[in-house]
């Protein structure tokens, strides 16, 4: 009786690990955003390069977004910037936990133009 107990909470215990959202595995999706939807929370980014990949991600009220270490609202991403998310399964859904807007390149990023010897 002892072991069949044991065995149960046990097993109860495991399905609350896997349940548990703050213990799964993060994984990281990079891209370009292609729609932001402020009303619904919710973020699509394509893949970048050929891949004709997209994923739609809930974003959660704790989420942080930071383009150069300062604090964004989703309402402030636009379509088009780069993107990398990183985000967590949970079954039904993708949920951002952290969304980091790359930096736009400037011009001043850019090696001077040196003119031609003659």
């Amino acid at each position: 009786m002892r072991s069949m107990v044991s065995t149960l909470a046990v097993g109860a215990f495991l399905a609350l690990i896997g349940a548990s959202p703050a213990l799964a595995a993060s994984h990281e999706f990079s891209g370009q955003i292609g729609k932001v939807d402020a009303v619904a929370k919710s973020l699509m980014v394509k893949a970048n390069g050929m891949s004709t990949k997209e994923m739609t991600f809930e974003v959660s009220p704790d989420a942080k977004i930071t383009m150069g270490g300062k604090a964004l609202e989703l309402r402030t991403l636009k379509s088009g910037e780069q993107v990398r998310v990183t985000y967590v399964d949970d079954g039904t859904a993708h949920k951002a936990e952290r969304i980091e807007v790359k930096l736009p390149k400037t011009a001043a990023a850019k090696p001077p133009v040196r003119p031609k010897s003659q």
